[in-house]
C-alpha cells in the first residue's frame, strides 16, 4: 500500500473483536471509510459485511460509554436478536475535532442476526 492513495469518505472508525470488553487485551481494529474505485483488490485493505444493526448514539466522555452499550445489549437481548459479529464505533465528533469531551459523539453497532 506504500505510496498508494485512498479517497476518504467517512469518519474514523473502530472494531472491537472478542467477547468481553478488557481494556488489558484488547484486540482492536482501527478503520477508514474509503471511496470503494480507490481501493480495488488492495493488499490489506477489506470490506466491512452489510447487514441489520443495533446502534445508538452516544454524547460525551469516552469515560461513560459503558452505560449506552448496556443499552444496546438490553435491547438485543429483550427484542430477541442474537449479535452476529464485533461491535464497531464510528466517531461522529471525535477529540481530534473537539477538545470538550462533553461534545464528543460516537455511533456505537452491533451486527445482529435473528
Amino acid at each position: 500500500m506504500r505510496g498508494r492513495k485512498f479517497q476518504a469518505c467517512g469518519p474514523v472508525m473502530a472494531v472491537y473483536y472478542g467477547e468481553e470488553f478488557n481494556p488489558e487485551e484488547m484486540d482492536v481494529e482501527v478503520c477508514m471509510p474509503v471511496v470503494e474505485s480507490s481501493v480495488k483488490e488492495v493488499e490489506g485493505v477489506r470490506k466491512l459485511p452489510g447487514g441489520k444493526h443495533a446502534c445508538a448514539i452516544y454524547t460525551g466522555p469516552y469515560s461513560r460509554i459503558g452505560a449506552a452499550y448496556a443499552e444496546i445489549m438490553k435491547w438485543i437481548n429483550q427484542s430477541g436478536c442474537s449479535i452476529a459479529g464485533p461491535s464497531f464505533e464510528i466517531y461522529l465528533v471525535s477529540p481530534a475535532d473537539t477538545k470538550d469531551e462533553e461534545k464528543s459523539v460516537t455511533e456505537i453497532c452491533f451486527p445482529i442476526g435473528e
